[in-house]
């Protein structure tokens, strides 16, 4: 079966090779009816019709269902993990978490675990000294959903 002809589909639907694509914008946010009709060339009187409804919605932003603790307590010796509380994405989307800035720690994006490694010390405080009570570091990171 070949398609022969497709006819006033909106900007955001393009067939191409056996394909309707979807690319809707913010602006086409809704409910659309469409209709596929099939029609036999041996016997053109043979007509089926496929009705079709699709909803498009805007993304929603992932987040954390939970707040991340505002203060940790790190050794000033032994390396401290810190898992960041699992993320959520409203529509199901994959989320990627990314950690802005690791200088004195890494982040596993596998397990959501950010380790303080006290030894990089030298990336945080000049001259490079020991911790003291009352340290402050920041741990930022970004939240997408792909």
């Amino acid at each position: 079966m070949t398609l022969t002809s497709v006819v006033a589909l909106p900007p955001y639907i393009v067939y191409s090779s056996g394909t309707f694509t979807l690319t809707p914008v913010s602006s086409e946010i809704g409910t659309f009816d469409f209709d596929i009709q099939l029609q036999d060339s041996m016997n053109p009187s043979m007509i089926i019709n496929f009705d079709y409804q699709i909803l498009i919605y805007e993304n929603s932003a992932p987040y954390f269902p939970r707040s991340p603790e505002l203060i940790l307590a790190i050794s000033d010796t032994l390396p401290t993990p810190y898992i960041l509380p699992a993320s959520y994405d409203p529509d199901s989307d994959p989320v990627s978490v990314v950690v802005v800035m690791t200088n004195y720690g890494t982040f596993n994006a596998g397990t959501n675990t950010f380790t303080f490694d006290p030894s990089l010390l030298q990336n945080l405080k000049t001259p490079a000294s020991a911790l003291t009570a009352g340290d402050t570091f920041t741990l930022s990171y970004d939240l997408t959903d792909n």
